[in-house]
């Protein structure tokens, strides 16, 4: 999933209050910006300087994830 500027930015603004926010509430404080649209049951969890995007329990995107993964790709040269 690719974030757009603007959605980056909005994330950054709520990086510091550590605790689940309900993507609704990102439209509601931020206008029409939508995360794949998520409906309530979609999270932004913010976890150690990085955040997770998740769905009805399901996650959809971590950054430590996708760090974990290009780590292993310039390891093993893919």
């Amino acid at each position: 999933m690719i974030l757009t500027d603007e959605q980056f930015e909005c994330l950054g603004l709520l990086a510091g209050s550590k605790k689940p926010v309900p993507a609704v509430e990102l439209t509601e404080r931020y206008g029409t910006m939508e995360i794949d649209r998520m409906s309530i049951d979609g999270y932004i969890n913010f976890v150690d300087g990085g955040y997770e995007i998740s769905f009805k329990g399901k996650r959809l995107y971590s950054t430590q994830e996708t760090e974990i993964e290009n780590q292993r790709k310039k390891r093993f040269g893919l």
